[in-house]
């Protein structure tokens, strides 16, 4: 039972996102849980996982262990925000940098998945090659770029949208207020004439 351990790896895995994903639903319900506690809690299964990546067999494969510290960058980064989080609540910097790390780190798995199992066949990119190393970790920052200007472009949509928002808001106000008084004068006139 224990010689394969890679499913009890994700699953325990699984099982720590599972623990924050309930007290998240919980902490939104009418218990009175302590305030940040929904944070904590996906701050202890980012920890979790990045500690599960680090400690892995790589079994001497040095570019998946190379991947795979970069992938624990991102995940231990979203940790570390989680956990500010819970004492610094709706915090825009903190939020922006956990989301972009959760970003990151998709995007990353995307490319581990086609640096080790390229999706059209073939074999995997060469283990042995040091420059692949040097060339993927300038990879990993577009991604991170990438996931910046993500977040960038989601911030300046809802902006857009609130200030398109708010316009129409007015629209409406100043349409009822002028149609209520015209209303007021029609009623005015009916009773009067």
């Amino acid at each position: 039972i224990w010689t394969d351990l890679t499913h009890w790896h994700y699953s325990t895995i699984y099982l720590f996102f599972l623990l924050s994903g309930i007290t998240d639903m919980v902490s939104h319900s009418p218990l009175k849980l302590p305030p940040g506690l929904d944070r904590l809690s996906l701050s202890l299964a980012l920890l979790v996982e990045g500690l599960l990546f680090c400690f892995r067999d790589y079994s001497d494969a040095v570019l998946d262990q190379h991947l795979h510290s970069l992938l624990a960058v991102a995940i231990f980064a979203g940790a570390l925000c989680a956990l500010l989080e819970v004492f610094h609540r709706d915090h825009i910097i903190l939020e922006t940098f956990r989301t972009s790390s959760f970003l990151l780190q998709g995007s990353w798995l995307w490319q581990i998945g086609f640096v080790l199992s390229p999706p059209w066949g073939g074999p995997g990119w060469d283990q042995t090659d040091s420059s692949n190393l040097l060339f993927l970790t300038m990879c990993f920052c577009w991604h991170y770029l990438g996931a910046l200007a993500t977040v960038a472009a989601n911030a300046a949509a809802s902006r857009w949208y609130e200030g398109v928002l708010a316009q129409c808001m007015g629209w409406v106000a100043k349409t009822s207020t002028q149609i209520q008084q015209w209303a007021g004068k029609s009623m005015h006139q009916c009773v009067m004439g």
